[in-house]
């Protein structure tokens, strides 16, 4: 009897270290697939990509070339002028130094934003279509398309404007920090902002109500009168109004997602210039596996111990850290970065904005006129300050522009 039950334990025991053994084997595969195409894949879509995305913004930001101001261009005549500032890109810092701003030591490439030519590229945009239409000859509906016009300039130049201030203060971190951020937080940012900007879109499309009732300057027939001598008391801008209600509801309802994904996509699509070679997002997302590769490393570690720890036994995940701690001092993990005056990179001049400043001022200033759309616009008194065919020139305007 007592034989019997000898046997049967060992069976059990042997059934259970057979058990073992075969969760074990059955656990490598999925532990492969889940490391390479789980852990591998999200860093590189997550961080390297989409993180890249805020990487370049935070370039844009720091040019200050997105229109973030509705009296200035491309959503007037009065040139938006930035100068050209060098902007550190692809920077790479020495380790004891990787969270100070302005490093000493640190060596970057340097690009370039050129605001004149981004504002030319307005010139096709559905703004200009807009202001095509919104003069006082184009008939009827040219209230219409007059309100929908201050309307979007109101929007745009907001979002723009949130948009330039939270990337430029965003610049301040490492770019791989950057990269690892955005990658985590930038559809929960899409959506925060997406929900906010509701707040702004109401408004605008509020306080724009009189230019239904804006009529023809009495000087010139081809220019709308000053907005302090707009009438409320005009019957077909009343019925036009009417008429509009529908259209300005549905608007402001659709307005916060197309412009919030508007202003996302917009400074992706922005060009800039690292030693005279365009360059763009996608260079920048190519450099970044090339200059950020020990960042990818050492993510890719760091997803392993976490991958190993979840399918296997907390002895086999403790035996692979030593491993990995030996081979990074073995020099495994030491990556050949590039030296200063090496493939255009030089010393790093550190977290820069190009400020444009405008205020109204006491004294005529010959203001640099650059229209866009190529449309003249209307000042206060009614009379026009743009150059026709999207000219720069000059005009004597009651405004001061300094750079700063």
């Amino acid at each position: 009897m007592a034989t019997e039950d000898t046997n049967t334990i060992d069976d059990k025991k042997n059934s259970n270290s057979n058990s073992n053994s075969g969760t074990k084997e059955n656990k490598v595969v999925p532990f492969l697939l889940h490391y390479l195409f789980g852990t591998i894949i999200s860093i590189i879509i997550f961080v390297f990509v989409i993180g890249t995305f805020g990487l370049y913004t935070t370039k844009v930001a720091q040019s200050n070339i997105l229109p973030d101001n509705s009296s200035l261009a491309p959503f007037t005549d009065i040139n938006r002028i930035v100068k050209d500032i060098p902007i550190d890109i692809n920077l790479i810092k020495p380790w004891h130094d990787f969270f100070s701003f302005n490093s000493d030591k640190s060596i970057s490439q340097k690009i370039n934003f050129n605001s004149e030519e981004y504002l030319a590229s307005f010139k096709d945009s559905f703004l200009c279509t807009l202001k095509s239409k919104a003069k006082p000859e184009s008939g009827v509906f040219a209230n219409t398309a007059l309100y929908y016009s201050k309307v979007y300039d109101g929007i745009i130049a907001t979002n723009f404007q949130i948009i330039n201030a939270i990337f430029y203060y965003l610049s301040f971190l490492p770019e791989s920090v950057i990269m690892l951020l955005y990658g985590l937080f930038a559809i929960p940012l899409f959506f925060i902002f997406y929900g906010v900007s509701y707040l702004w879109t109401f408004f605008y499309h509020i306080i724009n109500i009189p230019q239904f009732f804006r009529a023809a300057s009495e000087n010139n027939e081809k220019k709308w009168e000053p907005t302090n001598k707009i009438s409320f008391l005009r019957i077909i801008p009343l019925i036009l109004l009417g008429f509009n209600c529908l259209g300005a509801i549905i608007s402001s309802c659709i307005c916060p997602f197309l412009f919030t994904l508007y202003a996302f996509i917009t400074p992706l699509a922005v060009y800039g210039k690292v030693n005279d070679k365009k360059y763009n997002v996608l260079n920048l997302i190519l450099d970044s596996f090339n200059y950020k590769s020990k960042f990818f490393l050492d993510l890719a570690t760091i997803g392993l111990i976490t991958n190993v720890f979840q399918y296997f036994s907390t002895n086999i995940a403790l035996a692979v850290i030593p491993a990995l701690i030996v081979l990074y001092i073995m020099g495994e993990y030491r990556i050949n970065l590039p030296e200063e005056g090496l493939n255009d990179f030089s010393k790093a001049t550190g977290v820069k904005l190009a400020k444009v400043s405008f205020e109204k001022g006491d004294v005529n200033f010959n203001a640099v006129s650059y229209n866009v759309c190529a449309i003249p616009e209307e000042s206060e008194g009614g009379q026009s300050g743009g150059q026709s065919g999207g000219k720069k020139g000059k005009t004597n305007k009651k405004y001061n522009i300094r750079l700063v």
